[in-house]
């Protein structure tokens, strides 16, 4: 798992079945042309992972990426203008 930064149109963070996110690159990393059976790095939760597993988007993380990212360029026009 790589800890970077989510953003839109890279490194996606996708929901897991336990809830917890990562990125869109770092889960196509783990799969395999076999079912494997994984565990999210947070919290442990065991869940099958196969080369077609498809996950969802976590765009209610994007969302609030995009409002974060907004404030602190307000914040900073701000105090530059």
């Amino acid at each position: 798992i790589c800890f970077e930064p989510f953003k839109q149109n890279i490194r996606i963070p996708k929901l897991l079945p336990c809830g917890h996110s990562f990125c869109n690159d770092c889960i196509t990393a783990l799969k395999f042309n076999s079912i494997c059976i994984c565990k999210c790095p947070i919290c442990r939760h065991s869940f099958p992972l196969r080369y077609d597993t498809k996950f969802p988007t976590n765009y209610s993380l994007l969302e609030r990426i995009s409002s974060s990212f907004m404030l602190i360029l307000n914040h900073i026009s701000y105090h530059f203008i």
